[in-house]
């Protein structure tokens, strides 16, 4: 069986010509090359459902910096691509400002030898199994009749909604910060409340964001994502911090439940395990926030 190859221009970028040429090939597969970005096409691939992939994705500073003019707009359309292969560790980096989904290391929802030593829910035997589903089942064992929902895929700017839109308390414990300014960036739009916890090192970080009242996001705290070269794979971390950090966080949301004062709404808490101390500090709203929070 012989099989052809058809070589096809794309029309415009206007969204009746995008419509028509979609509907005429009508592709299972979407693959872009380089910097090409077309909106109307991206956007329409989406709401249809087609797999998009940047191949070779090159994104310069100078790009970068002309994207980072419609901020809202470049999170939307880098986000709309399934995956992403940058063409070098600078484009790696540049995209994930944009909020480009890459494949990475410590991005996997399945269970990796290095999960093991900072939680109790998973042991050697769960290995490459996934993550979501071994919780689950501990969960169970420790009250069977408590009602969990998993979802077995990365969180995206495509599925967040579905599985964030019931929920008023989101608790984020995420390790990057690609999805950390996804899950702020909604729940400050759709008025959540976020409960973040984060550790590095011997360090962890508490944060809670009422977004049904006015006052600063994660974004005011963190503008733009700090060097890729700074993460808990390269630093490492100190395996009691994450325990501590999960009780708190979990007495965080229980307080918010339960309707208890929380001093944490406009303050970061700090926990340093070498001198054993907490401390808070105030985060004002960033004027140039790009989620326009107000005081």
């Amino acid at each position: 069986m012989s099989h052809k190859i058809i070589h096809q221009f794309l029309p415009l970028d206007k969204d009746i010509f995008t419509k028509k040429f979609l509907d005429h090939w009508q592709p299972e597969i979407a693959m872009f090359v380089d910097s090409e970005v077309w909106p109307n096409y991206l956007i329409e691939l989406s709401n249809r459902k087609t797999p998009l992939i940047l191949l070779n994705g090159r994104i310069t500073m100078k790009t970068l910096n002309r994207w980072k003019k419609l901020p809202n707009l470049s999170r939307k359309l880098f986000n709309l691509y399934d995956l992403c292969l940058p063409s070098s560790k600078e484009s790696e980096k540049n995209l994930n400002q944009l909020g480009a989904n890459i494949e990475r290391k410590n991005a996997s929802i399945l269970i990796e030898k290095s999960n093991l030593n900072r939680q109790i829910l998973f042991n050697n035997n769960d290995l490459n199994k996934y993550k979501v589903i071994q919780a689950k089942a501990q969960v169970k064992k420790i009250y069977k009749n408590i009602k969990i929902k998993t979802f077995k895929s990365r969180l995206t700017f495509k599925n967040i909604k579905s599985i964030l839109k019931n929920y008023e308390i989101i608790c984020d414990g995420t390790d990057n910060y690609e999805t950390r300014y996804l899950i702020n960036d909604f729940c400050k739009k759709n008025k959540k409340i976020l409960i973040s916890a984060a550790i590095s090192r011997f360090d962890g970080h508490l944060f809670k964001f009422n977004f049904t009242k006015k006052g600063p996001c994660y974004r005011c705290f963190m503008p733009e994502q700090p060097n890729l070269e700074n993460n808990c794979e390269t630093e490492g971390i100190f395996s009691p911090v994450a325990g501590v950090m999960g009780s708190l966080q979990a007495n965080e949301v229980l307080k918010t439940v339960l309707n208890l004062k929380s001093d944490l709404n406009t303050n970061m808490l700090i926990f340093n395990s070498l001198k054993m101390s907490l401390r808070t500090a105030k985060i004002s709203v960033y004027k140039n926030c790009i989620n326009k929070c107000k005081k």
